[in-house]
């Protein structure tokens, strides 16, 4: 535990004072690995190792069984997030982000209940095709651009590659269609996790859209259209939260409709690149807005869950509520307006405009859970984190440059969200409960009563049943640590061959 808190501490400082343009080489690791840090890096280096600072510090005062396991993922989990926010080369990223992705499944599965290791194996699926999507696209990429590096790979123009892209970085981001195990895994994950998983390592994939994509270079009128389509039906799907009953998957639902912001300017960039630089600035803005916003929310979530709702929890909450709806002089008003002003269509500007309506009612929803808890006295200490996390979302908007001014547009979607909420109540209509990680629920529990009522599971070997055993062998290795050491040394081994055949 203190060897992390030191490291996530040492991360922070260097990411404070790095300057941007600072080149590091490893010639002796993978034949070579090579960090830059740009922009690009600086920014999310920023918000990257403030959050996770934040959440570590959190779960000091709250994690108390198994402590050696969760911090050991913690750590793993937090090498693989830092290292790819500033690597140059894309060995080196798929390094990291396999890291990430793979030392997630520890903090996912960390109480070992039977929500936790359910939600731990559909999120290792999810993570095992990503990852193998993620590996094509690369060796396609450096056999096209005959380079590593992330500034060499611009040049491939194949729509087939960049699907693959699509669909690898997607899946972490939770793109509409790919997003099913998020709800499950944020809800079953410690809050500390949750904030994380939320917060930071979904942006791993917006950050990894960023470095693969042609990004100001190529366009595709077909991936452009298609991601803007998923972005608004991620936007206004958020509202499946509405039929959750537990606070954290409900906050797993506003991450997805969030998102589908992000997926939008992405399918803008690729409609548009003599906009990129703009909308990047905005993609850029929105990434480090719903990081601090969300993952605080997270963490405050938990302390509601275990005290009930006081004065300091109730201000807390408005403040992150607000700023995530949009509302003006909040980071996310900022946000959300540079996020528009790369919007030309009249009708797209309404939907991302009244998609504000989505996260206003989630957020009543939130509340109005919350308030049902039974209020008890709560310590002030795991309070404190969150009071950081509420001090780096303040002052984002003068970081940003801009305190916003005043629009109508900005309160309008909450006063009608309100509306909405206090129409609902009078005339009590209740909003059915539905299981948690919806498309996926609802197609897996009528399969599995289909298997159940013909009973031929148990005679026939298909190809489900072999790929079911292959996930349960991994699941149950990634579960003990002691396996973690030699799938490192193994994963190392195999890139190194790779990056010398690459050469």
């Amino acid at each position: 535990m203190i060897a992390t808190l030191l490291l996530l501490c040492g991360a922070m400082l260097f990411s404070l004072f790095v300057p941007i343009g600072s080149l590091f080489n490893i010639d002796w690791f993978l034949f070579g690995i090579s960090f830059h840090v740009d922009l690009i890096a600086k920014v999310f280096l920023l918000f990257t190792s403030f959050v996770w600072l934040m959440s570590a510090l959190y779960a000091v005062h709250t994690i108390s069984k198994r402590e050696r396991s969760f911090w050991f993922w913690f750590f793993i989990t937090f090498l693989g997030n830092f290292g790819l926010c500033f690597v140059s080369d894309v060995l080196g990223f798929y390094l990291f982000f396999s890291l990430m992705s793979f030392g997630a499944f520890g903090l996912i599965i960390h109480e070992k209940t039977k929500e936790a290791k359910e939600a731990a194996f559909v999120y290792i699926k999810y993570v095992i095709v990503g990852e193998v999507l993620l590996f094509i696209a690369i060796v396609s990429l450096v056999s096209q651009c005959g380079g590593t590096q992330f500034e060499q790979i611009t040049c491939s123009d194949s729509l087939a590659t960049l699907i693959l892209v699509l669909l690898a970085f997607g899946i972490k981001i939770g793109v509409f269609f790919l997003h099913s195990w998020l709800p499950l895994a944020h809800a079953s994950a410690p809050a500390s996790a949750s904030a994380v998983l939320s917060g930071v390592m979904l942006k791993a994939g917006v950050l990894g859209w960023i470095r693969f994509m042609p990004f100001g270079v190529a366009s595709s009128e077909i991936a452009g259209y298609s991601l803007i389509v998923l972005g608004v039906l991620a936007i206004y799907g958020g509202l499946y939260g509405l039929t959750q009953n537990k606070l954290k998957s409900l906050l797993a639902y506003s991450s997805i409709s969030q998102m589908g912001y992000v997926v939008v300017l992405f399918g803008l960039v690729l409609l548009d690149t003599q906009k990129s630089e703009l909308l990047l600035y905005a993609i850029l803005s929105f990434s480090a807005h719903h990081a601090l916003n969300k993952s605080a929310l997270f963490l405050l979530s938990s302390e509601i869950n275990k005290y009930g709702l006081d004065l300091r929890k109730v201000l807390l909450f408005a403040f992150f509520a607000l700023s995530l709806i949009g509302l003006p002089f909040t980071s996310g008003a900022i946000a959300k307006e540079m996020l528009k002003s790369g919007v030309d269509s009249s009708v797209l500007l309404a939907l991302l405009s009244l998609g504000a309506v989505v996260t206003a009612l989630l957020m009543l929803k939130f509340l109005s859970l919350s308030r049902e808890i039974q209020k008890v006295s709560s310590p002030l200490s795991p309070l404190l984190p969150i009071f950081g996390l509420f001090l780096g979302s303040l002052a984002l908007p003068w970081i940003l440059e801009s305190a916003g001014g005043f629009r109508w547009m900005q309160v309008l979607p909450f006063f009608m969200a309100l509306g909405i909420y206090i129409f609902l109540k009078k005339q009590k209509i209740e909003i059915p409960l539905m299981p948690q990680g919806d498309m996926l629920a609802l197609f897996y529990l009528p399969r599995q009563e289909l298997k159940k009522s013909r009973n031929i599971q148990k005679q026939r070997w298909d190809f489900s049943r072999a790929l079911e055993a292959v996930f349960r062998s991994i699941e149950a290795a990634l579960s003990q640590e002691k396996y973690v050491f030699l799938f490192l040394l193994g994963y190392l081994l195999f890139l190194s061959v790779l990056r010398f055949f690459l050469y």
